[in-house]
């Protein structure tokens, strides 16, 4: 603290020579480096010796009241502000107060006496049963649409064909809005207390879609495969929709938007074949 302080104390000072001898602040402390003085505070003094016959009274009293101010400061314990306030030649420390910083601890809380017994960590306002089966349903869904969006995004990069050039560009387009859907359906799920596997093992062995092809994939079979994803994902979501409706009509609305994105693509790849 004590180092920071004279730092301080010095930039105040040649600040403050400066604006009092019309000199760079480089010329100030060029000629202060030659002494090589070990304390910022005694750099201070002989700058202020060496450049006392050219500087106002008035500089030089800035300079020392700055530097006391800094010392004070020190003194008390409070830090300094590493910036100064400026104002024409007024150039000064501002210490701060950390007392009207304390916080006061409140003894008595002031929470709902009906759900005041329940741990803060453990705050979820869906009863636990009908947590433990929504988020079974949520689980099933990561695992449709990260198998989906990793389907789509095989299709987008081994697409070959006279379509290629459209057909790549949607289905980057779908692979990108699948992966918020994911997002969206991991987070839910957290909500409800509830962690998600979406571990690569995890979703060969769990998901409803048939495996991908490997290789090269012409557009004509590309459009085929994933609109056959689609439609599957659809279709398991709406069975899903259907489960959770009595259990929780939130996570039922959000399913409901899911499956508005999944036939609005469904419709958009499958019109390559009307």
């Amino acid at each position: 603290m004590s180092n920071r302080v004279h730092r301080f104390s010095f930039r105040v000072a040649v600040l403050a020579l400066c604006a009092a001898t019309g000199m760079t602040a480089t010329s100030v402390v060029a000629q202060a480096a030659p002494q090589k003085v070990s304390s910022h505070k005694v750099a201070v003094k002989k700058v202020v010796v060496r450049q006392s016959a050219a500087s106002s009274k008035p500089a030089l009293k800035v300079v020392v009241k700055a530097h006391a101010q800094a010392q004070d400061a020190n003194k008390q314990g409070f830090p300094v502000r590493e910036a100064a306030r400026s104002n024409g030649n007024q150039v000064a420390a501002n210490p701060t107060n950390f007392e009207a910083l304390k916080l006061t601890q409140v003894k008595d809380l002031p929470l709902n006496p009906e759900r005041a017994g329940i741990p803060t960590a453990e705050r979820i306002p869906l009863e636990q049963e009908k947590r433990r089966q929504v988020t079974a349903e949520l689980q099933g869904l990561l695992v449709d649409l990260t198998d989906l969006r990793m389907q789509t995004t095989e299709a987008h990069w081994d697409l070959v064909g006279p379509l290629y050039l459209p057909v790549h560009e949607q289905l980057g387009e779908f692979a990108d809005r699948y992966a918020k859907y994911i997002d969206r359906v991991a987070e839910r799920s957290l909500s409800l207390g509830y962690s998600v596997d979406g571990r690569p093992q995890t979703v060969v062995r769990t998901s409803g879609l048939p495996i991908f092809p490997g290789g090269f994939v012409r557009d004509s079979e590309a459009i085929d495969i994933i609109t056959d994803r689609l439609d599957t994902t659809a279709v398991r979501t709406r069975a899903r929709m259907k489960r959770v409706s009595d259990l929780d009509p939130v996570t039922e609305n959000m399913l409901q938007d899911i499956i508005e994105g999944l036939e609005h693509d469904l419709w958009q790849i499958r019109v390559h074949k009307q």
